[in-house]
């Protein structure tokens, strides 16, 4: 369980730096404006990390109370020149310092404000949770030149704190986790919810008489729902401009209809018109396709008259030229006369003849062939019948004389050369006696072959070297 045993206010309310050590039951004594409200309304706005919703200032004093945490910060009283603040601007500094019963370790929870007069509402600085310390002025003093002391301003106030206390002093922005954490301080096993605590907290320090039923489910059961006056101010501000703006907006959408009925009437006409002008443009229209029709027949038939008359002229010109290559051919056959027909027909005559010893050279030369051919049976003269070696003597003497003689001797001695072909196509005659000669032969070497190689055989069985002796003699018999 922790008591709590000093408390610390600077710039608040008529207290400069002041702390006060208290323990067990106490009881606050003074004239009206002493400050005795002033030191419960401290403890409230440290308690409640200075939420205003958990805040009740001056409750002795009813609905009637008017003083604010800025007022008290300025030092604003209201029965000392007028109610004028006394300060024009404050940096506040509240703390409260509490020990365990049992273990004698101290906690310190406070809040650092802001005020400025004018400002409708002060700031937070800093909501500060220092375990294991005990609160003093002492820790965060200075001296000016003139060699006074003064609490120091927050950020060198803040630095020396943390300082002072390093890891176990603990900084917030939300007095939901500021509360939350000096009640696990304190409470460590079993901390209580911080809104049900404040609310319990702002109860007592109310201590009113409850006589209605209502009121105590309002006060102890429901949750509070504190009414935001600036809220509310600031709603019916924005409606009052929402409203001023609708009927601006009605003016206008006046105006623009206005505007717009003008428009339409404008537009009705013009369409009016535009739509009678298209009806013009289109008729003008309709009647110049109608007139580039009429011309386009008459362009065409032109056309055809005029393709007409190039095919008359082309037919023309052909006929005209065509009559005078006639008229030039009869005039060139008249001047020329009876020498000119018959040196042409002298030029048909040498054609033909030119013709036909070509014809008579192509003949000639097929029959040489065939004699020459015929001529090559020479070698084989020995073999074919004596009935055919004048045929043979023939085509070889007719071969010798065309390879020497000139072409007059040829055609002087044409006669021999009619009765040595006719000698040689007796040769005609030999193809059917050397086939059969050739067949015999080629029977006989076979029959020949198979008895070597019969006799090769039964010689190599007798001994290696007869056979071989044998075998040498019969290739040489083969061969």
């Amino acid at each position: 369980m922790h008591e709590l045993v000093r408390l610390s206010f600077h710039n608040w309310y008529v207290f400069e730096a002041s702390e006060l050590d208290v323990g067990g039951m106490i009881a606050v004594i003074g004239p009206t404006g002493a400050g005795k409200s002033a030191i419960l309304d401290g403890i409230q706005v440290v308690m409640s990390g200075d939420n205003h919703n958990f805040i009740d200032l001056n409750p002795s004093a009813g609905e009637r109370s008017d003083r604010t945490v800025l007022s008290y910060c300025l030092g604003q009283i209201t029965d000392f020149e007028r109610g004028e603040p006394q300060r024009d601007h404050s940096e506040t500094v509240l703390a409260l310092t509490f020990r365990d019963k049992e273990s004698g370790t101290p906690v310190t929870i406070g809040v650092l404000l802001e005020a400025v007069r004018g400002e409708r509402i002060e700031t937070v600085r800093a909501r500060f949770v220092a375990r294991g310390y005990a609160f003093s002025f002492s820790d965060f003093l200075a001296r000016d030149r003139d060699g006074d002391q003064f609490v120091v301003r927050h950020a060198e106030f803040i630095e020396r704190l943390k300082r002072k206390c390093g890891r176990n002093v603990a900084f917030h922005q939300s007095a939901t986790q500021y509360v939350t954490e000096f009640l696990s301080a304190m409470r460590p096993r079993s901390s209580p919810e911080a809104r049900l605590f404040l609310r319990s907290f702002n109860n007592a320090v109310l201590a009113r008489e409850i006589r209605d039923p209502t009121d105590f489910v309002r006060r102890f059961v429901l949750e509070a729902e504190p009414l935001n006056v600036e809220r509310i101010r600031s709603s019916i501000e924005t409606w009052r401009l929402l409203e001023q703006r609708t009927e601006a907006l009605e003016a206008e959408l006046r105006g623009i209809r206005a505007v717009r009925g003008r428009f339409a009437t404008w537009a009705r006409e013009t369409l009016q018109a535009q739509t009678e002008e298209y009806i013009a443009v289109a008729s003008e229209r309709m009647r110049l396709e109608m007139e580039i029709g009429e011309l386009k027949k008459q362009k065409d038939s032109a056309d055809q008259q005029s393709q007409r008359l190039m095919r008359l002229i082309r037919n023309g010109r052909a006929t005209v030229q065509e009559n005078r290559n006639e008229i030039m051919r009869k005039q060139t056959m008249l001047a020329q006369g009876s020498e000119a027909m018959k040196l042409r027909a002298i030029e048909v005559e040498k054609r033909e003849a030119d013709n036909d010893r070509n014809r008579a050279k192509e003949k000639f030369e097929s029959a040489l062939a065939g004699l020459k051919q015929s001529s090559q049976f020479s070698s084989l003269r020995s073999f074919a019948p004596i009935r055919h070696h004048g045929a043979v003597d023939a085509a070889t003497q007719v071969v010798g004389l065309v390879q020497e003689q000139t072409t007059d001797r040829l055609a002087a001695d044409i006669e021999q050369l009619a009765s040595l072909v006719r000698s040689s196509l007796a040769i005609l005659n030999a193809r059917d006696a050397l086939s059969q000669q050739r067949d015999a032969r080629v029977e006989d070497i076979a029959a020949a072959r198979i008895a070597a190689r019969d006799l090769e055989q039964s010689l190599r069985s007798a001994g290696d070297g007869r056979a071989s002796m044998l075998s040498a003699s019969g290739n040489s018999w083969t061969t």
